[in-house]
């Protein structure tokens, strides 16, 4: 006689749907039904055998297969497959206040972003309080944020602009083909 045993079903969701650089952390939520074991794959080379299990993927945009093998009390199996999106974000910074005075700290004003497309544009413009434009690039490394920014010249000349409070704009475009128009305050200090 041949007994037939009931196969489990193997699914589950991941929390959140899509991760980010910043925070690759995806909760996955199994919701299989007569299953007794579980092995899961990340797609990254870690696994787990946890019921729910919390991954973290690298901080690395990149799509990952997560598998999800069940077993029921009677040996019979089931396989879920997910891909997992781990994406890029931009993100933009830039201080309030810097102190050109060549100790080694704090010398330039520079922004810090991710995710720039060098090649759509890329500008960064410091004005006085009476809106003259004092300095301005348009050069900008991703691995040296600090490489073209701003002594504290004005007009990259000899002259040291005096302490006070000037407004910045930057203008750049993300690899996912947007314009981005920042501005805010920077406080010069000497």
């Amino acid at each position: 006689m041949i007994t037939v045993y009931k196969k489990p079903k193997a699914e589950f969701i991941n929390d959140p749907q899509v991760g980010t650089v910043v925070n690759p952390v995806i909760d996955f939520i199994n919701q299989s039904e007569d299953n007794v074991l579980n092995f899961w794959s990340f797609g990254d080379g870690d696994s787990s055998i946890q019921v729910n299990p919390r991954h973290k993927y690298p901080n690395v945009a990149n799509t990952y297969q997560a598998v999800l093998i069940v077993e029921s009390d009677k040996g019979c199996k089931d396989t879920a497959i997910a891909n997992i999106e781990i994406q890029d974000v931009p993100a933009f910074y830039a201080p309030t206040a810097f102190t050109p005075d060549n100790d080694g700290m704090n010398d330039l004003f520079y922004v810090v972003a991710r995710n720039i497309d060098i090649a759509k544009g890329f500008n960064l413009s410091i004005y006085d309080r009476w809106g003259e434009l004092i300095w301005a690039t348009d050069k900008y490394d991703p691995e040296n944020p600090s490489r073209y920014g701003w002594d504290g010249t004005v007009k990259g000349g000899s002259k040291q602009a005096p302490p006070d409070v000037y407004v910045w704009r930057c203008v750049y475009y993300t690899k996912d083909g947007n314009s981005h128009n920042r501005t805010g305050n920077v406080t010069l200090i000497r």
